[in-house]
């Protein structure tokens, strides 16, 4: 058996910026390719956290249901309140579920792309620490992007 042939897992890569929007396929980005906040004091809220992520769905993998879950946790392992639901319940986790076909010209061993754009407006961070974006995938973790929020110093 060929590596092509053996089972293979889902991927997830990620990445943090400014604003993110996925269509046609593609993720839409702004701002990336940061890993520090500079609050003026604290607490502070944020006006926009966007997490791009791009799951990779091996042959093996498709046509079936998967989860996908995202949380942001302190540098204690406390998940952060990322907003409220309509029903006026508090959010600690976003997510959703996809199941990705699988088109007749798919090759065996070929995978699909599926990107997913997240953005977290007004995020509340009440001290500075690591924080980081966790990804879960049917459960297990898949992927962690790590930041700091850090005090900006004021001159003189």
């Amino acid at each position: 058996m060929s590596t092509r042939d053996s089972v293979q897992e889902l991927m997830v890569t990620g990445f943090l910026a400014d604003s993110v929007a996925a269509a046609d396929s593609k993720l839409y980005v702004q701002g990336a390719g940061w890993n520090v906040l500079w609050a003026p004091e604290f607490p502070t809220r944020h006006p926009r956290l966007g997490v791009g992520l791009i799951v990779s769905v091996p042959y093996t993998a498709t046509n079936q249901p998967h989860s996908l879950e995202v949380r942001i946790d302190d540098g204690d392992g406390r998940t952060l309140r990322l907003g409220s639901a309509p029903d006026g319940s508090e959010l600690f986790k976003l997510g959703g579920s996809f199941n990705v076909g699988r088109p007749p010209q798919l090759g065996h061993g070929d995978e699909q792309l599926v990107p997913l754009a997240l953005n977290i407006d007004g995020l509340e961070f009440e001290y500075p620490d690591r924080y980081g974006v966790i990804v879960e995938v049917d459960g297990e973790p898949q992927l962690v992007l790590p930041f700091r929020v850090m005090l900006a110093q004021q001159p003189g």
